[in-house]
């Protein structure tokens, strides 16, 4: 990372998942002011940071501006803020929920979410099962489709806490992704410590009054419980938050990466808007505290190079010859394009600091209005008639 800046330049952090707050740590640690605003209840971090300025209350009512110069209306109780900021960073984490129809079994006493057994333990209600020497817990991952990274590590943890609480643990799985040295090392103990990983193509899952049977490749297996991972879906606040500051959703529902001509993880389909952890990514907890830190890096490194003229290529507006027909305002991916009155003459504007020179304006505008600056024009752009005015 960079060092700090001299003047420190705001950034807008949204939710309140944890990768939330490892970057508002590591934001204000590099000099920035940061304005928190976490858009659920929650208390406040002891160690926040001064600079941290989280607005407990806050609902985000509206957003303008562009890159370096965004806007947000804030609302915290009966007052309304107008926060600016040159970056915003979005970790809204994500929404549990338990994919019956995928799995096809209710939850009950002999089926249970990790979440469910962890609060049983805390509680005892499963003391007399743990108690009982050889209790068997079936723990079956991949059912009905792919389990998510994160409840699938979280589940392997429950089951390696079991195994050391005297119970015999047998996990099923189709795809298990150890992809980490994290995950290398406790798998690797979990099977040294007695837990049996059992791989399945297909099984069949039957309850009873004594238990769970599952119809396994080499047999059946009897146990007391069966065990199932939540799924995840969006946050219930993403499709709002994405329609407010104008970024894409994938087909998922989550936050969408843009991926035009250059590779930048996090990064929104506008400049100066990130995304960070769980919101837009499958990952666990350390994989979603590591995105945010690298978001952090881009983060910094963006606002540092504010105070440098616009590089690269960007798209540049004839406004004399603009027919005000909003053609770019509509077709570019990056809302870099604006109608814009000035000296008395309404035309596009194109925002440098905003556009990523994509050509895309350039090839729909009607009245050849637009050209690429900073770089010569790409070949496919010059070599064919441009708009609908070209005969």
């Amino acid at each position: 990372m960079t060092s700090p800046s001299s003047q420190p330049k705001g950034v807008i952090v949204l939710g309140a998942a944890p990768e939330a707050i490892h970057a508002v740590r590591e934001l204000a640690a590099l000099g920035h002011r940061v304005d928190w605003i976490p858009l659920e209840e929650m208390e406040r971090p002891a160690d926040l940071p001064p600079n941290g300025i989280m607005h407990t209350h806050g609902i985000l009512l509206g957003f303008e501006g562009q890159a370096g110069e965004f806007i947000a209306q804030v609302r915290c109780g009966e007052a309304v803020e107008r926060i600016s900021a040159g970056a915003v960073l979005i970790a809204l984490g994500n929404a549990r929920y338990y994919p019956q129809a995928r799995y096809g079994l209710p939850l009950g006493p002999r089926v249970l979410t990790p979440s469910q057994v962890r609060k049983h333990l805390e509680e005892r209600s499963l003391a007399a099962i743990l108690a009982r020497r050889g209790a068997h817990f079936l723990v079956m991952l991949d059912l009905g489709g792919e389990t998510c990274r994160e409840t699938a590590v979280e589940a392997l943890y429950l089951a390696r806490d079991l195994r050391q609480g005297h119970a015999e643990i047998t996990l099923f799985y189709r795809d298990l992704k150890v992809d980490s040295a994290p995950l290398e090392r406790l798998t690797r103990a979990m099977r040294h410590e007695g837990i049996v990983f059992c791989r399945y193509d297909t099984a069949s899952i039957h309850l009873d009054e004594e238990g769970v049977r599952i119809e396994a490749p080499d047999g059946p297996v009897r146990g007391d419980a069966l065990i199932l991972p939540e799924a995840v879906q969006p946050h219930p606040a993403t499709s709002e938050l994405a329609a407010l500051l104008k970024v894409r959703l994938g087909a998922d529902g989550f936050f969408q990466e843009v991926n035009i001509r250059h590779y930048r993880p996090g990064l929104s389909n506008r400049k100066g808007i990130y995304f960070a952890g769980r919101c837009h990514m499958d990952a666990d907890l350390e994989l979603a505290l590591e995105d945010a830190s690298r978001g952090v890096a881009s983060i910094d490194a963006f606002l540092h190079s504010l105070d440098e003229p616009p590089s690269g290529a960007f798209a540049e507006v004839d406004r004399g010859q603009c027919i005000r027909c909003l053609t770019c305002v509509r077709t570019c991916p990056h809302r870099a394009a604006e109608m814009v009155e000035r000296e008395g003459l309404l035309a596009a504007y194109i925002d440098a600091r905003a556009c990523w020179g994509c050509g895309i304006c350039v090839a729909h505008c009607p009245a050849q209005a637009i050209s690429i600056k900073g770089e010569e024009m790409p070949s496919w752009l010059t070599a064919a008639p441009q708009g609908a005015y070209a005969r």
